[in-house]
């Protein structure tokens, strides 16, 4: 009986009446065979033995081998098995984005609030937005922390004033439309301010206001012509508000007056005051 091949998976199928010879084995090449796979089995034809054999020889013998099968390639990487991410369907919670939105243009107790109850509902919706909820605990938290500071400088910075007299009792801040005549106060460095910090006269100051006036209505003048009008008004004001005896040759007449923006707003009241280029003052100068 004859024998033929019997391929292994990933073999190559033999050629049409290909008989192995003797000790045939499969190529190195090929791929390993299951364990108890048989390479050779009987097809149940007459063995070339018992075949009449041709009286004529062939001029010369070679050994017959299986090409290797064009596709398959052991040398050839494996590719690797696909890959593929889940999409996320979740929605982000809408208070979370709210009390994000809200804590950056300034909220204080409303992010806080909006983003606890976001992170409750994230927690239960199983929702996205957990981070911009954080977010604007945390940044409306700073936020309050923030306004009680200011607030409380406010408070502990402004001045006091005595109920009766009007005359400052404590050292601190008022606003420029807030100024009184007698006040003393410590001259702004800067051209342009909306507070003054003002004390008791008998406390280190370097300038006085001893008269306030309002102006005709108008167009804004500017400066050139607030200085104008404003200058002859301080100097005739003087010699009736100020103790002449208490001026020294260091101290000069200047003025508050509003820009254009206050002017246009309404405001036409100019401050005269008594200053103290040198030195500083400790007692009131008017009479």
């Amino acid at each position: 009986m004859a024998l033929r091949i019997n391929p292994a998976p990933g073999w190559p199928t033999p050629p049409e009446g290909f008989v192995p010879g003797p000790g045939w084995q499969p190529d190195p090449s090929w791929p390993a065979a299951p364990p108890g796979w048989p390479s050779l089995v009987d097809d149940g034809l007459p063995s070339p033995a018992s075949t009449p054999r041709p009286t004529s020889r062939p001029t010369s013998t070679s050994t017959q081998h299986l090409p290797a099968s064009p596709a398959y390639d052991p040398a050839a990487p494996a590719a690797p098995p696909p890959t593929f991410s889940p999409q996320d369907t979740r929605t982000t919670n809408g208070l979370a984005i709210t009390s994000f939105v809200l804590s950056l243009l300034g909220g204080t107790a409303v992010p806080i609030i909006l983003g606890v109850v976001a992170l409750r509902q994230i927690e239960r919706r199983g929702q996205k937005g957990r981070n911009l909820a954080r977010a604007g605990i945390v940044i409306g938290s700073l936020m309050v922390v923030v306004v009680a500071i200011g607030v409380t400088y406010a408070i502990t910075h402004d001045a006091s004033r005595d109920s009766a007299s009007g005359e400052v009792t404590r050292a601190g801040s008022v606003a420029f439309g807030d100024l009184k005549v007698g006040d003393c106060l410590v001259y702004p460095a800067s051209e342009t301010f909306s507070r003054v910090d003002v004390t008791p006269c008998g406390q280190p100051h370097t300038a006085q206001v001893y008269l306030r006036q309002s102006l005709a209505e108008g167009p804004y003048p500017g400066a050139n012509g607030l200085r104008t009008q404003v200058m002859p008004i301080c100097r005739q004001g003087m010699a009736s508000a100020i103790n002449l005896d208490l001026v020294s040759d260091s101290m000069r007449i200047t003025y508050f007056e509003p820009n254009d923006h206050a002017w246009a707003s309404g405001d036409r009241v100019v401050n005269c005051l008594i200053r103290d280029d040198k030195g500083t003052l400790t007692t009131s100068l008017l009479k």
